[in-house]
């Protein structure tokens, strides 16, 4: 197979990925009235100076301009997200890496930003994975590994990730971090070209082109089976 089709770097398509989060659904959950921002703002900013977690988290992802852009504050977003942090919330420490990565708010500091992306994938957050992934494939923060890589990008994939299962894939089919396997390559970039990953589909068609009937066929039947395995997930 020619290797040189293969994606050789490894790096989030689009710059770190950024936590996905409800700032509704946190919203209703504290019970806050959703008719007057202004009144909104002013109750979560008592309740998270009060110390509570939630608050802090909601807070910070207000400021962070998930829901509204005019309340964008990247300063006080970072504050808020290491005091919710600190608490043990894991989409904070997710998206306090992710500050850190780029520099938004604080100092840039891709050892820091490493270090919160770990505290959350132990805590199993997909989006904190595979970001900690990417930084054991580019040395972001941490000395280059990929068998660290693989290992991220597989916790990440299990979860439904799915440019977690396109990284793990291209590693597969290039043997790096994982021992070389085009039926797990196949696997996974199944899997993430079912979400709609265009890279993906395109290493797929890559992976058509080279593998015998046989090869083929064991692939699919794996693809299928671990597609039963991610339902729900």
């Amino acid at each position: 197979m020619d290797d040189s089709r293969w994606v050789t770097r490894f790096r989030p398509a689009a710059g770190w990925k950024a936590v996905v989060a409800c700032w509704v659904g946190l919203s209703l959950g504290l019970g806050l009235a959703l008719a007057d921002p202004v009144v909104e703002l002013k109750e979560l900013e008592a309740k998270a100076l009060a110390g509570e977690g939630a608050s802090q988290l909601a807070l910070a992802l207000r400021y962070d301009g998930r829901e509204r852009s005019d309340d964008r504050d990247p300063v006080k977003a970072f504050h808020w997200y290491k005091e919710a942090a600190g608490k043990g919330y894991a989409e904070a420490q997710a998206a306090l890496g992710l500050l850190y990565m780029k520099g938004e708010g604080t100092v840039e500091d891709q050892a820091e930003g490493a270090r919160w992306f770990r505290q959350a994938s132990e805590q199993g957050d997909p989006v904190a994975q595979l970001n900690l992934a990417s930084c054991y494939a580019n040395g972001h923060g941490v000395t280059k590994d990929l068998k660290e890589a693989a290992r991220w990008f597989r916790e990440s994939a299990e979860r439904n990730e799915p440019m977690a299962q396109y990284y793990l894939g291209i590693l597969y089919g290039r043997g790096e971090g994982v021992p070389q396997s085009y039926i797990e390559a196949y696997k996974w970039l199944t899997a993430s070209a079912a979400q709609g990953v265009k890279a993906a589909r395109a290493s797929l068609e890559t992976l058509d082109s080279v593998l015998s009937a046989g090869e083929l066929e064991a692939a699919r039947k794996a693809a299928a089976s671990m597609r039963l395995s991610l339902v729900g997930r």
